[in-house]
């Protein structure tokens, strides 16, 4: 099966991203609304975290690709339990998984 994923922060960076899944992965360009962007410490070092907020118009910019369970499997390892996963509507109508933190 494979899952389609949205990405802000360090994963937008390919040689991150080909770290965490172990390959090179194309994507495209995409942004979402309903979120603001922020910042959550993990072990001292600051990463970047969406808060969902459905009143929000921020666009939050990033990168839409497609994984296998795998790959999905590796991201939730890398982006731990400070993160939590949903399913949403980018701006171009396409749905994606995306790492945030609820309100």
């Amino acid at each position: 099966m494979k899952y389609k994923v949205f990405v802000y922060g360090t994963l937008r960076d390919i040689s991150v991203r080909k770290t965490v899944l172990g390959h090179h992965q194309s994507s495209i360009t995409a942004s979402l609304k309903g979120f603001i962007m922020s910042s959550i410490a993990l072990d001292g070092i600051s990463y970047p975290i969406i808060i969902e907020d459905p009143l929000s118009t921020e666009i939050i910019e990033g990168e839409y690709f497609e994984v296998d369970q795998t790959d999905l499997d590796n991201l939730d390892w890398y982006e731990s339990t400070a993160y939590h996963r949903k399913e949403v509507e980018l701006e171009n109508g396409l749905k994606a998984w995306v790492y945030y933190q609820p309100k």
